[in-house]
């Protein structure tokens, strides 16, 4: 599910990454095979706290539980050191995990509840995203010169660093060790760093061992951005556009966008940026482009959007058609106690490949998400899929504090995604992927 390994892989999109498109989260990272393997079958359960790229060291979640067949008792996992193991006698069957999140800078608790929906056709081996151990950190200060006269936009790996108002410097945190390249865009028109950049350098891989302080000058290092021809196909007129390019290296931790163009009703999008050979771009750097299509719509109080995604070694001019229309009805709440969701996924026939379908709900003040996954191989042969949430109250590794409230509106978003690859593929040259996505908000005042 990530947007650099890729959620699946979801969207990465930064203006509408939230609730609106990310639903990558804790969702499973799944592949499809072809054919349905002899039971009973061995299952593989790891959870990642630093996911989606699962390069880290597992580690046991709060709660793991599993449901062999429809019908199946769910029943809590044990795990060690993050590894879990399960016996699938039937042809479907899902996994739960439930996690807290606690940010120690404000103290915010944030509770995730996961639900993957499978068959005997996914790939046994499941790997999770639960939340983040809050492995030890380190501090990077990144000083831009040479930018007089306009503003810049600092990112390490995927983290984007913020200015420091005293020291004029960029800082944040990332996890020690992990990877982070770094990519500096400047902006000469814009204050607040958005748009088209007008130079662009692409960093080395900077020491995440100890906390650093680099400079960069780019009156010396950079370059100016290189633009590729873009056509889009299927663009409706009262849809609202964003052209967003990214630049993507799993090996570097990079994961960030270069540009991003809001064209006008009516303006053609005839082209994308992305960072050349001479600001620093390597050959294992993939370029990620995203044409964003959105409309308001009122009858689910929230929106409908279409997205469509190629990622590219070696950028050139590119077609991106966005897919049809496709609409899903709002999450039905089903019990307050215990807390329990039904969610309904239209199916339909992939244009690609493979087609899954995600879900997201945030509530309680956003301090608990529910996500829910439906897979290709589950929704096969079906018009529809409708998954109710089960009530794990009873399951050990269980806490209140897991549970959804409804003291307060909960938003929603139902996604479909249709790609060339299976969920759990590489971000490789040639890759593509087009999403539908509906999103909408349930007032507390009409909840049970």
């Amino acid at each position: 599910m990530t947007a650099s390994s890729n959620m699946n892989r979801m969207p990465r999109i930064a203006s509408v990454r939230g609730l609106a498109v990310a639903l990558v989260g804790a969702m499973a990272i799944l592949g499809c095979g072809s054919s349905a393997p002899s039971l009973p079958l061995s299952l593989t359960i790891e959870t990642y706290p630093e996911g989606p790229s699962f390069d880290g060291d597992q580690q046991n979640a709060m709660l793991v539980a599993f449901q062999d067949g429809e019908a199946g008792q769910w029943q809590a996992l044990t795990g060690s050191k993050g590894v879990y193991h399960a016996t699938l006698t039937q042809e479907r069957y899902a996994v739960a995990m439930g996690c807290i999140q606690v940010y120690p800078d404000s103290g915010q608790r944030l509770s995730n509840l996961t639900f993957s929906y499978l068959t005997v056709r996914d790939n046994p081996d499941i790997k999770l995203t639960s939340c983040d151990g809050m492995s030890p950190r380190v501090h990077l200060s990144v000083t831009v010169n040479g930018a007089s006269g306009g503003s810049a936009a600092v990112a390490a790996g995927a983290t984007n660093l913020s200015k420091n108002a005293a020291s004029g410097a960029y800082e944040g945190d990332v996890v020690q060790g992990e990877p982070a390249a770094a990519l500096v865009r400047l902006f000469e028109n814009s204050s607040d760093s958005t748009g088209e950049p007008s130079r662009v350098y692409r960093g080395p891989t900077l020491d995440t061992t100890a906390d650093q302080a680099v400079q960069y000058d780019l009156s010396s290092v950079g370059a100016a951005p290189v633009t590729e021809p873009l056509s889009v196909v299927g663009r409706d007129p009262a849809d609202d556009v964003e052209v967003i390019s990214f630049l993507i290296n799993d090996r570097a931790g990079l994961s960030t966008s270069v540009s991003q163009q809001t064209p006008d009703a009516g303006t053609a999008v005839d082209h994308y940026s992305t960072v050349p050979v001479a600001a620093g771009r390597q050959p294992d750097d993939l370029s990620e482009i995203v044409v964003l299509a959105s409309q308001k719509t009122a009858s689910v109080g929230g929106s409908t959007s279409r997205s469509a995604f190629v990622a590219m070694t070696n950028p050139a001019a590119a077609t991106l058609t966005l897919p049809e229309q496709w609409s899903a009805d709002p999450p039905a709440i089903t019990g307050i106690s215990p807390f329990q969701v039904s969610v309904t996924f239209p199916v339909s026939e992939p244009i690609l490949q493979a087609v899954d379908y995600d879900a997201v709900l945030l509530g309680g003040g956003a301090s608990h998400e529910y996500f829910v996954y439906v897979s290709a191989t589950w929704a096969d042969g079906e018009s529809n899929v409708t998954v109710t949430t089960p009530d794990l109250s009873n399951l050990p590794g269980w806490t209140s504090e897991l549970e959804m409230t409804s003291d307060s509106d909960i938003q929603w978003v139902i996604q479909r995604s249709d790609r060339n690859m299976v969920r759990n593929a590489p971000l490789v040259d040639g890759w593509r992927i087009v999403t539908n996505v509906v999103s909408g908000s349930i007032p507390a005042s009409v909840q049970p």
